[in-house]
């Protein structure tokens, strides 16, 4: 699946572009042909995700869906790239917010009929270090499962099986558009 870059939070100040400028300004200049969706990372922390200040950029997704909608596309997925919230280090959240905030951010997000895959970032942390960076993971540096990894593995598991539609290994008939981009439909 080709995708626009993953837009993430900005606003339109200080040599900054927001994610609704950015989309806007690629359908504006004909991009909307050369992508089958749009990837975003909606990160939210250390604000819960449907928070309700004006610059939250999970919620800003059905913005940009409003935006795509203007532009003949609103067929197509926004895709969740990346989104998480850290366990330790500057602006942190603890280990049960984590956990509450993954149900928080899939059961938003699954909601939308506009939106494909979210993908959590990140599996492990990268260190044990007080490093904002080094702790996003489901589970520690060390393996032990953090809270959220408890949460994540339930709510797989509480997902109908997906099956494959009679055909569905071979690659879709026709375009998105007249620009010759072809979808999958696996």
């Amino acid at each position: 699946v080709v995708m626009t870059g993953g837009l993430s939070p900005a606003s339109d100040a200080g040599g900054e572009i927001s994610p609704l400028t950015f989309l806007r300004r690629i359908y504006e200049l004909g991009g909307g042909d050369w992508f089958e969706a749009v990837a975003t990372h909606p990160y939210q922390y250390p604000n819960p995700p449907t928070s309700t200040e004006p610059t939250n950029a999970f919620l800003e997704t059905v913005r940009l869906h409003d935006v795509m909608i203007d532009a003949g596309d609103g067929a197509t997925k926004i895709w969740g790239t990346e989104v998480g919230a850290p366990t330790r280090g500057s602006r942190s959240i603890s280990e049960a917010q984590q956990a509450q905030w993954l149900r928080q951010y899939y059961d938003a997000w699954n909601a939308w009929a506009f939106t494909g895959p979210l993908l959590w970032y990140s599996f492990r942390d990268k260190s044990a270090g007080s490093d904002v960076e080094d702790a996003y993971g489901l589970v520690r540096v060390d393996r032990t499962p953090k809270p959220a990894f408890s949460e994540f593995a339930d709510m797989i598991r509480s997902t109908p099986k997906l099956t494959r539609a009679p055909g569905a290994s071979e690659r879709a008939q026709g375009a998105k558009t007249a620009s010759g981009i072809r979808a999958i439909s696996e």
